[in-house]
């Protein structure tokens, strides 16, 4: 008798699932398609159907369904086979053998759904709440949007009669036992259903409709529902992640669902802090997170422990400035989705989101003298990593000083100065320079190639040239371009000063040199374009077929001292 690994593979056609996520073409028996794994400009990753198999014959990696999955979602074995099993509906056992009991329990959230749908489609009050919140019909249903009526053993009583145990109902968070019986937990409060990423019905969140406090209740926790595991509208977002890998972390359903109408992928935490947990999970989807959080001081604390959190997870971080009062949900209502839209495609890294909140915090306008505004704009550049941004914002802020129009450079030197003064390693600008001899810096067509891959109106045609076999051979040359393939093996978005934050100071450093001086052995640089950079590419690949030439040349030559020395051929008949 096959088992459950057997069975997921009989149902699942790994051409089909590979086909989500990479766009394949038949190639004779096989399908074909540029790999997920690395950056490629020509297919070297093959899928076969009879074997049920991928590989790439570049990167060399390859498997079967759950390799598949645990390649691309960052699961265990154990996880990529829940998750197909989840999606071919095929029953596990619990570990040990035993029969899951979360099965049961989570039909147990189910049927406590559908009643709450029931509820709200029968409660005038509850659907006009919903509708002034903008809640059209058609999101409703998407979301499964309910009401919990405001009797104490409407759930209850319908659980019963649907054959369920109470007790079993109020270790979910259902029900709340008193020395009277069971009582409803969730009363008069618009009802949503939280789901895990693998869309499984874990708990619930009940909102306020009439201003009573808390305007948020979370279910208990439970065997199902941790809620600092959980992610709300994570599973619906991963339809939207698959081609971006850029999520937008938002504070609550309504500004998850205001998002997600328009397609952006967003999520939310249950009511904490962002919890390492949920960033990993995080990661298994995106590459980047922008934090969108409300514009007041609450969302800016929380923005801090998030960077704080994906930071840790490996995340690249970005953020939206939000006005005071401002949150997704509001900006979707006043500006439509065109605004929301910008304000995320208007991302700024997590520096600038601090600087933004210290100009608005201290009323910065040009020849501002307050000492404490530079005092905490010191303070913020000193704590940060990345010398590209801190010099980029140095050069920003300084307009705003009361003796930038006397002196401006000067402003300059003094800003930097007392930052480096003010960092944890006051030297750390002048040790982390890259020294002649330390990397050697690129030239010419190298250095141009890695400029453009830097420059965000041309990192799209340059980036994958960093990856091309053999193209890009100096030490110095390939140690950068090796630095920002490990950010990402796709051209990723963002400016210059936000592609290098999370680089080491001293790549940071070189790069802030490549930019910074001309090139003195391939004279200065000519305006970026298309035809400039195919062009060094053209030069590279010509000083690749003259190395190549020569090793040729050098093999010959050994081979015939070889048989001066051996008085024999080495080399094989008819060649």
């Amino acid at each position: 008798m096959p088992d459950e690994r057997d069975l997921i593979r009989s149902r699942i056609d790994l051409v089909e699932l590979v086909g989500e996520r990479v766009k394949l073409s038949r190639s004779g028996k096989k399908w074909k398609g540029l790999c997920p794994f690395h950056a490629e400009k020509t297919p070297s990753f093959y899928v076969d159907s009879d074997l049920q198999l991928f590989h790439c014959f570049g990167c060399k990696k390859g498997g079967d369904v759950f390799a598949w999955v645990m390649e691309t979602e960052a699961f265990d074995f154990r996880g990529a086979l829940e998750q197909l099993a989840a999606r071919t509906g095929v029953e596990l056992p619990k570990h040990g053998g035993k029969p899951d009991d979360s099965k049961r329990k989570i039909e147990i959230m189910e049927e406590a759904a559908l009643f709450f749908r029931d509820a709200f489609r029968k409660d005038d009050g509850a659907s006009g709440y919903a509708a002034s919140r903008g809640l059209d019909e058609a999101t409703c249903d998407a979301w499964q949007i309910g009401y919990a009526p405001a009797s104490e053993y409407a759930l209850g009583t319908f659980l019963k009669s649907k054959k369920f145990l109470l007790k079993e109902c109020q270790e979910l968070g259902l029900l709340t036992e008193t020395g009277s019986g069971f009582l409803d937990f969730f009363r008069n409060r618009l009802m949503f259903p939280i789901r895990d990423e693998q869309a499984r019905l874990v708990g619930f969140s009940g909102r306020s409709m009439d201003g009573t406090d808390p305007k948020y209740i979370n279910s208990r926790e439970s065997g199902i529902f941790n809620k600092g595991a959980v992610l709300f509208g994570l599973h619906q977002a991963r339809p939207l992640l698959k081609d971006s890998r850029r999520g937008v972390l938002v504070e609550g359903q309504m500004d998850v669902i205001a998002c997600q109408r328009v397609g952006v992928p967003a999520c939310a935490p249950l009511g904490t802090a962002l919890t390492e947990t949920q960033a990993q999970k995080l990661k298994r989807f995106a590459d980047e997170v922008v934090v969108f959080y409300d514009g007041d001081n609450a969302g800016r604390a929380a923005a801090e422990k998030a960077f704080e959190a994906l930071g840790a997870a490996g995340l690249r971080r970005s953020a939206v400035i939000a006005k005071s009062g401002e949150d997704p949900d509001s900006i979707l209502e006043k500006e439509g989705e065109v605004g929301l839209r910008s304000r995320v495609d208007g991302r700024v890294s997590p520096l600038r989101y601090r600087v933004a909140w210290l100009l608005r915090e201290y009323d910065a306008q040009p020849g501002i003298s307050k000492p404490e505004f530079w005092e905490a704009v010191e303070a913020t550049l000193a704590a940060s990593p990345s010398l590209l941004e801190i010099d980029a914002v140095i050069d920003e802020l300084s307009a705003l000083h009361p003796n930038a129009k006397v002196d401006r450079l000067g402003v300059v030197r003094s800003l930097r100065a007392e930052v480096s003064v003010r960092s944890k390693a006051p030297n750390t600008r002048k040790s982390t320079v890259i020294k002649e001899g330390t990397i050697e810096k690129p030239r010419g067509p190298e250095r141009l190639l890695i400029l453009a891959a830097m420059d965000p109106a041309h990192r799209e045609l340059a980036w994958p040239m960093l990856s091309e076999d053999d193209l890009i051979v100096s030490d110095g040359g390939r140690t950068l371009a090796d630095a920002l393939l490990r950010i990402s093996l796709q051209a990723p978005t963002g400016d210059r000063a936000a592609l290098a934050a999370d680089l080491e100071p001293a790549l940071q450093s070189a790069l802030m040199a490549l930019e910074a001086t001309n090139d003195p052995f391939g004279g200065m640089v000519e305006p970026l374009s298309a035809a400039v950079i195919e062009d060094a590419r053209q030069r590279l690949l010509k000083e690749k077929a003259r190395r190549d030439r020569l090793r040729l040349y050098e093999a010959d030559r050994k081979a015939e001292t070889l048989e001066e020395m051996y008085g024999r051929t080495l080399r094989e008949p008819g060649e």
